[in-house]
């Protein structure tokens, strides 16, 4: 097994995937530390282009080149259909908040695109939006517009630097991370940023995760 470059968590079972530079996936239990399956995929490195449905049995797999966007079955590894024509794909999500019915594709320059998650059809587009967030605990989705400003019900925040980094919604509040910026927490409730936390310098908060 080579270094593991990927890992994607599943919300409600206990199986998770790793994955290689690029094409190899595993799964595992977390309870057992059982690994699953294995199986070539057209994963590449970079961007987040490997997600895990709720339930567990089924993932997307996406490259940056000629390959697209398919759907696997995570015991058997077998493809269960693959979109060709989307290319330049840097994001790739199941929609948490709508039982993984619908699948978030980012393509580099391209609003995002939403799928039928049965046979990967097109179901429509969100113009302006590069990239999606769930908050499980308060459903709510937050979508990043351009690079810098994400937005939900209710509120607007833009980064005054270059480029958005994670967000993760907390239930009662969001946190978000930004290049070059502070850690920041917006309370829904009382509308205003609640708390701010420096970086060191140079360094930056890449993820962002609550539990």
């Amino acid at each position: 097994m080579n270094k593991m470059r990927h890992i994607v968590t599943d919300q409600e079972s206990p199986i998770f995937l790793t994955a290689e530079f690029e094409k190899r996936i595993y799964s595992w239990n977390i309870n057992t530390y059982e690994l699953l399956s294995k199986f070539d995929s057209i994963l590449d490195f970079g961007g987040q282009r490997l997600a895990i449905g709720k339930d567990g049995t089924q993932c997307i797999a996406a490259s940056y080149g000629g390959c697209g966007v398919s759907m696997y079955d995570v015991l058997t590894g077998s493809e269960i259909w693959r979109r060709k024509d989307i290319n330049k794909v840097q994001f790739v999500t199941f929609d948490f908040l709508n039982k993984n019915k619908k699948i978030y594709v980012g393509a580099e320059r391209k609003p995002l695109l939403i799928l039928n998650a049965d046979d990967g059809s097109d179901d429509s587009k969100l113009s302006s939006t590069t990239k999606i967030y769930f908050d499980s605990w308060s459903s709510k989705r937050f979508l990043l517009k351009g690079k810098n400003t994400v937005s939900s019900d209710g509120f607007n925040i833009t980064s005054p630097t270059f480029a958005f980094l994670d967000v993760q919604g907390i239930g009662k509040g969001v946190v978000l991370s930004a290049v070059c910026n502070d850690l920041i927490y917006y309370d829904y409730n009382e509308k205003k940023i609640k708390w701010k936390v420096s970086p060191q310098k140079n360094e930056y908060f890449l993820k962002v995760s609550y539990v």
